[in-house]
């Protein structure tokens, strides 16, 4: 179409800084159209009519920002619409409409068709109705001749976006973006009379001309008759609220992928943003993914904010959104994130699960405020900080009412793969540099890949689906409890620490022999999460150590449940003292776990070390054991499918960090459902790491003469020839799955009970054509097919008895989550476990044992 030029570089582009949203209105006419000559003879009719309708839209201006009217009848009835920009207050709706209206009739004195366009509105009239008819035939832009910017693609995106958010938007079908952080305003906007496909259909027309005539300028805006588009690198907007879609700001390295393999690298990340935007609005808004093996392997990370974190659809859009976006902002580039208002995404070809992140970027509003309520703000911001890493999903958002009239808001999160440690860090970086920068601001960002806060002088999340931290207004008592209520725990803390800890040292030089090795290792934990606890605390919160209190039994030793004084409950696991080998595993546990934080981890609170004691002491798993519900005729009927499915991806993420995404590379060696526990809310978490092994990054097997695990969950060649590696854990979680999947123990028992072992049961029915009758009866009539045979075709392939055949972790997790990745076929498994073996006898005592919160209880004899 033949569009002509319009030069509106004044207006368009030539902004002052304004803050977020604009502080004067500026009534500039930009363009008119006239057609239309008026009838002779006519014309006074027409011209009274016209009067009346002028005079009707400009009394409606107040009360809308869109409207329409007519005046008359017959042929010289006149037909009338106004617009305003969507977020303009009624006040300067109606003095934009009352400088139209006297415009149009200087712009158009004797036509009976016009419209004029100003900054902030349109007026238009005609002699024939054109309600609800799209007219984008034709149209105007302007754009920045002065000014290029270097990537395009962004405000286009960005555009691309409020096209399709404008046609559904009510009352106005008017979208905006506004962000301060990546130098980003836009609004698509149409007439209010379109259907919402109409609108679609206009909005799509001029953003097409937009791309062939502006979309390198640093500034540009199309008129329609029906429908506008506009960005600027300047504030324009005069309302800045929650409800504006925002694309915050990316981040990206110079670095690129090697050209070599560059095709390579770039189908893994494909395949890393989509598992990430799929996977993580299914597990509470936050999930971490990798793709690809050795060196073209990535690392990502996906984060909802915490209002939207349970909407899947809000999620899902947001992250779809900004996985496309990060692949135009960071061509090639080896690592990437980018923030937008309700989510953020990353990727690496580093791992940084667990790193916080301190190259943080801060982002002020320009706009000023007072001292008092900059000190308000602080203070709120402060509390947040120091709520949010003690919360499960690392968070907190609040508001402060700073006056009758004025109220503060603010939001801090952390990504989930830190611990709270590390989350405190993050925020606290955060906060010393907004407060450095940002002073009397109305408003300001700190954005990291590991956290992020955000302030600002209205309510940008939705409170109603988040807890909230309570204000601290209230005659300033409230203010001072709080100071007190954390100051003083914490000089508790210190001054308990100090005397645990010169206690420690005076029997340190008192004891030897055996004892002395443990402690003099516990010395080289450093800086750690792992906290020595005193004997008599132990005993006060388990009621010294009471037989009701006693909730499990194993080879290590006794595992009670406990309160401590501050309320919190735990588990303590306390070695028997005349366990050998018990001692070295707790040695062994002592000097892994304080390494390890992770949420499919159960969380350690600290060790206790005291004369004969030796215990450790865990978070409190309300729900038990695994084993305490698949293999319970009573308890496996409550576990459905979903909750079994997302048990075992959890275990697979455990499992995942502990092989190649924790600082350490460690093989668990014991994994079996004893060994995995779950929370409140049914989430699993694996434990026990007595047995754990460190490898070296370049590592990939070992050999022990002393082979210690559980049978029915060792791989073969663990069991004959004591080699194991990151296999033979993946082989223990084959067999977990299938015994997930059925609700049938492996090994001996199964083997008593039904003939086969469950490993060869499960080949015969994937060969026989008959995997689905493997599924648990309980469940098998709400399982989907298709979801539980490609969950038992990854178990087998993890029990393939050659090691090199089993897929690593990494692969694991993404085919869980892949639902439309291709599986290789699985190959025979391995069958050492022999229904002919002399070794079996009758089932062992042990094999009926089931722990509740237990972490090391062994089911069937080891050897």
């Amino acid at each position: 179409m033949a569009t002509p030029i319009l030069a509106i570089l004044s207006s368009v582009i030539l902004l002052n800084a304004r803050g977020l949203g604009a502080d004067t209105l500026s009534n500039t006419l930009l363009k008119s159209s006239c057609s239309g000559n008026s009838i002779p003879g006519s014309g006074d009719r027409f011209q009274t009519n016209l009067n009346t309708l002028l005079s009707s839209l400009k009394a409606q201006a107040p009360i809308s920002n869109f409207n329409t009217t007519t005046a008359g009848d017959g042929a010289d009835r006149s037909y009338g619409l106004y617009m305003c920009q969507g977020d303009l207050s009624s006040d300067d709706c109606r003095s934009c409409v009352q400088a139209a209206t006297a415009g149009v009739l200087q712009s158009c004195p004797s036509n009976r068709q016009g419209i004029v366009w100003y900054d902030y509105c349109q007026l238009r009239f005609s002699d024939f109705d054109f309600f609800g008819v799209m007219d984008a035939s034709w149209g105007y832009y302007g754009k920045n001749e002065y000014a290029t910017i270097p990537n395009p693609s962004l405000p286009l995106d960005v555009l691309s976006r409020l096209v399709e958010d404008a046609p559904s938007s009510q009352p106005l079908k008017f979208a905006a973006n506004a962000s301060v952080t990546a130098g980003v305003y836009a609004l698509a906007q149409c007439t209010d009379d379109l259907s919402g496909k109409d609108c679609r259909k206009c909005l799509e027309t001029i953003l097409k001309e937009v791309k062939g005539c502006c979309s390198d300028a640093e500034g540009y805006r199309y008129l329609s008759r029906s429908c506008w588009v506009r960005y600027e690198s300047t504030p324009f907007l005069w309302k800045v609220n929650s409800t504006y879609t925002s694309i915050v700001v990316p981040r990206c390295p110079n670095d690129t992928f090697p050209a070599g393999s560059r095709s390579t690298w770039e189908a893994n990340l494909k395949v890393l943003l989509s598992s990430l935007a799929t996977s993580s609005p299914r597990s509470g808004g936050f999930n971490t993914s990798v793709a690809g093996e050795g060196s073209t392997r990535l690392y990502g990370l996906a984060l909802c904010r915490p209002d939207v974190a349970n909407s899947t659809d809000a999620c899902r859009t947001c992250l779809i959104n900004a996985s496309s976006s990060v692949t135009l902002m960071c061509p090639g580039r080896t690592e990437g994130v980018i923030w937008y208002e309700k989510c953020e995404i990353r990727y690496s070809n580093q791992s940084f699960f667990g790193v916080v992140d301190r190259v943080g970027r801060t982002f002020c509003n320009p706009r000023e405020t007072s001292q008092a309520y900059d000190a308000a703000s602080l203070d709120l911001m402060s509390r947040l900080t120091e709520a949010a890493p003690n919360q499960p999903l690392l968070y907190a958002a609040g508001s402060e009412a700073i006056s009758d009239s004025a109220k503060s808001y603010g939001l801090v999160q952390c990504t989930r793969d830190l611990n709270s440690d590390e989350c405190r860090r993050c925020l606290t970086d955060g906060m010393a540099n907004v407060s450095s920068a940002c002073k009397q601001r109305r408003g300001w960002r700190y954005l990291s890949g590991s956290c992020n806060l955000r302030y600002e002088d209205f309510a940008f999340f939705d409170d109603s689906k988040l807890l909230t931290v309570p204000s601290s207004l209230g005659g300033g008592k409230s203010s001072k409890t709080l100071i007190i209520a954390i100051v003083i725990p914490i000089l508790g803390t210190m001054i308990l620490g100090s005397l645990i800890y010169f206690s420690w040292q005076r029997k340190k030089r008192h004891q030897g022999g055996k004892k002395t090795y443990l402690l003099d290792d516990l010395e080289t934990l450093g800086d750690t999460d792992l906290h020595l606890i005193d004997l008599e605390t132990v005993k006060a919160a388990t009621d010294n150590f009471s037989h009701t209190n006693k909730i499990g039994k194993g080879g290590f030793g006794t595992v009670y449940k406990g309160k401590l004084q501050g309320g919190e409950v735990i588990a303590v696991k306390r070695l028997s003292t005349r366990s050998n080998q018990g001692s070295e595993e707790f040695k062994n546990e002592v000097l892994l776990i304080a390494k390890l934080q992770h949420r499919n981890l159960v969380r350690t609170l600290g060790c206790c070390v005291e004369g004969e004691e030796k215990m450790l002491i865990y978070e409190y798993m309300p729900n038990g054991s695994l084993d305490a519900f698949i293999f319970d005729q009573t308890k496996r009927a409550l576990l459905e499918w979903k909750s079994r499915f997302n048990i075992i991806y959890g275990i697979a993420r455990g499992l995942l960090y502990l092989h190649e995404d924790s600082q350490l590379k460690i093989i668990h060696r014991d994994l079996k459902p004893s060994n995995v526990l779950l929370d409140r809310q049914m989430n699993s978490k694996i434990s026990d790491f007595g047995m754990a092994k460190i490898f070296r990054d370049d590592e990939n097997a070992a050999n022990t003469d002393r082979v210690a695990g559980t049978y029915g969950y060792m791989a073969p060649e663990y069991v004959y020839d004591g080699i194991f590696s990151v296999k033979s854990d993946v082989f223990s979680f084959g067999i977990l799955l299938l015994e997930i999947l059925s609700g049938q123990r492996n090994g001996r028992p199964h083997f008593f009970e039904h003939g086969p072992t469950l490993i060869k049961h499960a080949w015969q029915l994937w060969t026989e054509g008959r995997a689905f009758e493997l599924v648990d009866p309980f469940i098998v009539n709400s399982t989907p097919a298709t979801e539980a045979i490609r969950c038992m075709h990854i178990g087998l392939l993890c029990v393939q008895e050659n090691p090199e055949d089993r897929p690593s972790m990494s692969c694991v997790v993404l085919m869980l989550m892949s639902e439309h990745m291709v599986l290789p076929d699985p190959s025979q498994p391995a069958s050492f476990v022999r229904e002919t073996d002399n070794s079996i006898g009758k089932p062992s005592s042990s094999s009926s044992l089931r722990s509740v919160n237990v972490v090391s209880i062994t089911d069937v004899q080891p050897r």
